[in-house]
């Protein structure tokens, strides 16, 4: 009876750790995939942001192209 007892005790034990153990990773897992998802995004974003920049900077030429001499 006391070693099925310890039989009982210690597969809980493995039990309990790999679940821990998955825990983790599922923890790892999710961090790296939002981590990705966020610097996608952000590079997306850049690049809006340089393309606006680049209209605002074409307009402001174009509406100088007028006030030159010629």
């Amino acid at each position: 009876m006391l070693a099925k007892l310890n039989i009982h005790r210690a597969f809980r034990a493995v039990l309990r750790e790999r679940a821990h153990f998955l825990g983790l990773v599922l923890i790892a897992t999710t961090a790296v995939g939002t981590h990705l998802a966020t610097d996608r995004l952000l590079a997306e974003e850049r690049g809006k942001a340089i393309q606006l920049g680049l209209l605002g900077e074409q307009r402001m030429l174009s509406e100088r192209i007028p006030d030159l001499p010629g």
